[in-house]
Order: C-alpha cells, then sequence, then structure tokens
C-alpha cells in the first residue's frame, strides 16, 4: 500500500501572521497515481461550488459562494479523504514552511497504517527549497520510502482539494 499525500498552504509566513498547512491524504494501492487521484472528488466539489468551469479550485474564490457550499464542500473532501492540517503565529518566517511541513507530515504518519511500502507527498509550488522539505518530510516518515514532489496545482487536482482545506482552516479551523 502507498500513502499519497496533498499539501498547501494558506496565509504569509511572515511574522505576526496566521499561517496554515493542510494535509489531503489517502492510503491506496500501489499502482496508483498522485495525478489522478482525487479528480472525482474534484469535479463533485466543483459542481457543488457552481465552478465547474473554473480551470482551478481555489478557496478565495470558493468562499465567495458562501460558507455554506464550502463546508460541503470540505465534507465531500472527508468522506474520501482524511484531512489534517497545522497553524502557526509565525514568528520567524523562513523556517515556518519547513517546520510546519514536518509537523504535519509526522502528524498524518501517526495515523497511517504501519505497512505502507511507500509514501508521496506532493506540495503545491511555494517559494521554498525542496531540498530542505525533503529532508523534513524524510525525518518525519521514518524508513519508509519517500517520495517528495512540488507540483503546481494547476496540474493536480489533489493540490486543489488541500488549497480548500487550508484556506479553510485559517478562516474556521475549530469546525476542522
Amino acid at each position: 500500500m502507498k500513502l499519497i499525500a496533498y499539501v498547501d498552504e494558506s496565509g504569509v509566513p511572515a511574522p505576526c501572521n496566521v499561517f496554515v498547512l493542510a494535509c489531503v491524504w489517502k492510503v491506496v494501492p500501489k499502482g496508483a497515481s498522485y495525478y489522478q487521484l482525487g479528480r472525482g472528488v474534484a469535479q463533485e466539489v466543483a459542481k457543488l461550488l457552481r465552478m465547474d468551469r473554473a480551470r482551478e479550485l481555489k478557496y478565495v474564490i470558493a468562499r465567495r459562494r458562501g460558507l455554506a457550499l464550502v463546508r460541503r464542500a470540505i465534507n465531500v473532501i472527508r468522506r474520501e479523504f482524511n484531512v489534517d492540517h497545522v497553524r502557526s503565529h509565525v514568528s520567524r518566517g523562513a523556517e515556518a514552511r519547513i517546520k510546519l511541513a514536518h509537523e504535519l507530515v509526522k502528524a498524518v504518519m501517526s495515523k497511517a497504517p504501519g505497512d505502507l511500502d511507500s509514501v508521496v507527498v506532493v506540495f503545491d509550488e511555494a517559494p521554498v527549497s525542496l531540498a530542505a522539505l525533503r529532508k523534513a518530510v524524510r525525518a518525519a516518515v521514518g524508513r519508509r520510502s519517500v517520495d517528495v514532489k512540488m507540483k503546481s496545482s494547476a496540474k493536480v487536482r489533489g493540490l486543489q482539494l488541500a488549497d480548500l482545506v487550508a484556506g479553510y482552516a485559517r478562516e474556521h479551523a475549530p469546525e476542522l
């Protein structure tokens, strides 16, 4: 079995700001593709939010449709995926992404089954060193095989789901 996780952020990791990293993840058979996983859910969410013609699902646009619809969309995502997030009041911006990525992946791994063969973590593009992210994720995953990628959310639908969750978690964390 393989764990595929999509990670996106909300907020700016600058001093005196709330910053959230959210993860949408699922354990799938070994041959599953991170490009394909989440497409059906993303289509269902887009239809629900009346964004089915949009190129990409984004929280900043979805919240204009109303909080009730966004909550329903989050519930659709949670039906198919596990959802986790970490939030921090940032005091030192440069290290916030790496530190929170480590905490988030560690939390996900604590909930994941122990018999995983591999872990794939896909981050949305961000101005952060991929090498530093890989090091933080590997430390959190342990001895399992791990593949850390940074991709555009326009191309990977699972990242769009993580964007919705991250935005919602930043604004309404107690409800998530």
